[in-house]
């Protein structure tokens, strides 16, 4: 899985705005992809970070891509 972060990538940490940015990609482009997030803790070095996992699959084509997303407290 993919480390990655809302700073990084320039976007705020409203994770509304962000489900529903994703909803509009899939739903414009007519995508067969769904996604599923959820609240997970990862282990990196000796610290143990909180971070939201999206994966994005399709039953259909059998693709899955997985990343996390550091919640900043």
């Amino acid at each position: 899985m993919l480390l990655r972060t809302l700073i990084d990538m320039g976007i705020n940490q409203d994770f509304n705005e962000i489900i529903r940015e994703i909803k509009h990609i899939i739903k414009s482009n007519n995508l067969d992809i769904d996604f599923v997030q959820y609240p997970a803790l990862k282990v990196v070095g000796n610290n143990t970070i909180n971070v939201i996992a999206t994966t994005f699959y399709s039953f259909k084509s059998g693709y899955r891509e997985s990343f996390d997303t550091l919640i900043y407290s």
